[in-house]
């Protein structure tokens, strides 16, 4: 066994006893264009104590979901993305609306990445994703979406009043229409108001918290959010060779 297979053999040693502590495992559905990789991570997932099940056709699985609504979904994207857009459009509009997804994709360049972000992914990563490596992912989104609940009562910011559990905001009673994208970075923007971050560290940040965005991404979605809120360039200021700050006048 090499350095790099002991090291991932250990990780997994690690989870599972962690699991052991916590009980039962999560539901999670995966859904694959091309047959193999799901398999895979459906038995190195099953090895961490989580309930998995396996589809190759998306109505079976918004079927199987409106029925037992399971607690995630990964959808493995194969060589073109058409297939993976429909497919993530048909799960955020059908009974698992609600569910968290996460896109593998073999390729995919920025564009590509933020298009499923906007089209209602919560974490898009590039494959191949080791089994460790996606757990880790796994609970990131899981504590994020929990953490969201548990701060789901609205913010305020100057003229703006952000609702997140609905993904709305409004400026003097008057919603904006935001990307997805964008209002992830507004959201986060206003709990971290004060502080100063380039757009690395800011996308680092969201990785962190199972949100993935380029640095790039960060800064056109930022360049939009001055041009769709009233008042934008003055809340969210350039510090000029350090980054961005968020601050409302008081």
């Amino acid at each position: 066994m090499d350095t790099a297979h002991r090291r991932e053999w250990e990780e997994r040693k690690i989870l599972s006893r962690d699991k052991e502590k916590e009980g039962a495992g999560m539901k999670i559905y995966i859904l694959e264009q091309e047959e193999g990789l799901a398999a895979m991570t459906a038995y190195g997932l099953e090895t961490e104590r989580e309930s998995v099940e396996t589809f190759r056709e998306p109505d079976r699985l918004e079927e199987k979901a409106e029925q037992d609504t399971p607690d995630l979904i990964i959808l493995y994207e194969g060589s073109g993305d058409a297939w993976a857009g429909e497919q993530l459009g048909s799960l955020k509009s059908g009974p698992a609306a609600s569910v968290p997804v996460i896109v593998i994709a073999k390729e995919a360049d920025e564009r590509e990445i933020v298009r499923g972000l906007d089209g209602g992914a919560d974490l898009f990563l590039h494959g191949p994703v080791s089994v460790v490596e996606l757990y880790a992912y796994i609970h990131a989104v899981v504590r994020r979406i929990e953490g969201a609940d548990a701060k789901s009562g609205e913010l305020r910011a100057g003229s703006l009043r952000i609702l997140p559990e609905h993904h709305q905001v409004f400026a003097g009673g008057q919603e904006i229409d935001l990307l997805p994208s964008e209002f992830i970075l507004l959201e986060f923007l206003i709990r971290n108001e004060g502080c100063v971050m380039d757009n690395r560290q800011i996308a680092g940040e969201l990785k962190k918290d199972g949100r993935g965005m380029s640095p790039g991404t960060v800064k056109i979605r930022i360049n939009a959010l001055r041009k769709k809120l009233p008042d934008g360039k003055n809340m969210i200021h350039t510090v000029r060779g350090v980054g961005y700050r968020f601050e409302v006048e008081k």
